[in-house]
């Protein structure tokens, strides 16, 4: 997706931690911020720098807030180009809007955020504004860590891995700060027996509405969620290694690839994703045709890809997504046409073979039409669509064109 896409699901990663629970946060509570504040800094074994800026606002500002920004920031144009490569993977539907998703996301989910561009932290206004519901303290006391972050690490500086990197990579430091973070905040609640009862009371008792979550395409919201539940393993193994100091330490090399966050021993052991250059057929297309993405899916989306459209087990899914390698995609489109040409390298020609195999099957009940094989090669003919998947040792192919005339013109290049 484009840099300004990932740069959203980033962003969003970090706004939606436990928007869905309790009521948000409340004015006037001070010395209760200030209470949270420095048990999180005792936690998180992170000195705090600077005091921290607390701002209200209310849901509606901060809906009215995130449109304008959205149209500032991510173009309509942006938008409907990588909305066209979500649909021509099969992980979203032509009818629905990224805007208006991401903008229901964040009134629904959200209760507050720490904004590392400016240093304040942002809590969504309650109706009762002398109390803090315990979810608000829990959602408070996340956000604190991040401003630790922030304080000790520059959070910002990272923009350019989210930015410049591939999303696979913006994903995986996601992951590390929302882990840490997550981790953190689960010593929080375990260290105060009462806050954790109430808490709990408070999670049965709400009537929580995740409507536009759920209903979100999974590549959405599962990507939302990747950071806070894959994002805390990766920062309990690296705590069960070796304390905080091993997670003080990964944002000095934080991980690459969501294969190192989804296996933490290859973080350790020093496994990277191999380099592979962005397949190019714009210009064997000729006229007409321009590059509208080009990026890495990453062993998490792959698996995320597998699972949406198919009707594989989340057993089959997980076998054919580990022993990602690499990969990189390049869609090219017209203006009602498009082309995908997706290359991915395995540990194993094992591991290759179960995952040609499971996206072929994917994409011949995605599509419905049968794969039909030929050696190692599966061709699905379905209407508009003509899909090319290629095993050849450790190395997997994947064509996507709108006829065969069009994938003589690919193969040529």
């Amino acid at each position: 997706m484009t840099s300004r896409f990932r740069t959203l699901v980033a962003l969003l990663a970090f706004l939606l931690m436990a928007g869905s629970v309790g009521t948000a946060l409340a004015q006037d509570n001070q010395e209760t911020y200030d209470d949270i504040s420095e048990k999180m800094a005792d936690i998180r074994g992170l000195d705090l720098l600077n005091p921290i800026d607390v701002e209200v606002k209310t849901r509606e500002q901060l809906q009215e807030e995130t449109r304008e920004e959205l149209e500032e920031d991510y173009p309509q144009t942006e938008r409907d180009d990588d909305q066209r490569v979500l649909v021509a993977f099969g992980l979203m539907e032509p009818d629905q809007d990224l805007g208006d998703l991401y903008v229901d996301l964040l009134g629904e989910q959200v209760a507050g955020y720490y904004d590392p561009e400016t240093d304040e932290m942002v809590v969504v206004a309650s109706n009762d504004p002398n109390e803090l519901s315990a979810a608000d303290q829990v959602t408070f006391a996340h956000e604190v860590v991040h401003a630790l972050q922030d304080q000790h690490y520059d959070l910002e500086s990272y923009d350019d891995l989210r930015l410049d990197g591939t999303s696979d990579q913006s994903l995986a430091v996601t992951a590390m700060i929302e882990g840490d973070a997550t981790l953190a905040q689960i010593d929080f609640i375990l260290g105060d027996i009462r806050l954790a009862r109430v808490f709990l009371a408070e999670l049965e008792g709400e009537n929580i509405s995740t409507d536009q979550l759920d209903s979100a395409p999974s590549i959405i919201s599962e990507t939302l969620l990747f950071p806070y539940g894959q994002g805390q393993e990766f920062a309990q193994f690296l705590f069960d290694e070796g304390g905080w100091d091993l997670i003080d330490d990964a944002y000095a090399n934080p991980p690459t690839t969501t294969e190192q966050i989804l296996h933490p021993e290859k973080y350790l052991d020093g496994e990277e994703g191999i380099d592979l250059a962005s397949p190019d057929p714009t210009t064997a297309l000729g006229d007409g045709w321009r590059t509208i993405d080009e990026d890495t899916m990453g062993e998490f989306q792959i698996s995320i890809l597998l699972g949406e459209g198919g009707d594989l087990s989340e057993r089959q899914v997980e076998v054919a997504s580990e022993g990602w390698g690499g990969d990189a995609y390049t869609v090219s489109a017209t203006e009602d046409e498009e082309v995908i040409v997706w290359q991915s390298e395995w540990d194993s020609t094992e591991d290759a073979e179960e995952f040609g195999l499971a996206l072929a099957a994917r994409e011949s009940t995605r599509l419905d039409a049968d794969a039909d094989a030929e050696g190692d090669t599966f061709s699905i003919v379905a209407d508009d669509v003509f899909v090319e998947i290629t095993v050849d040792g450790t190395s997997v192919s994947y064509i996507q064109v709108p006829d065969e005339a069009t994938l003589d013109l690919v193969l040529v290049d």
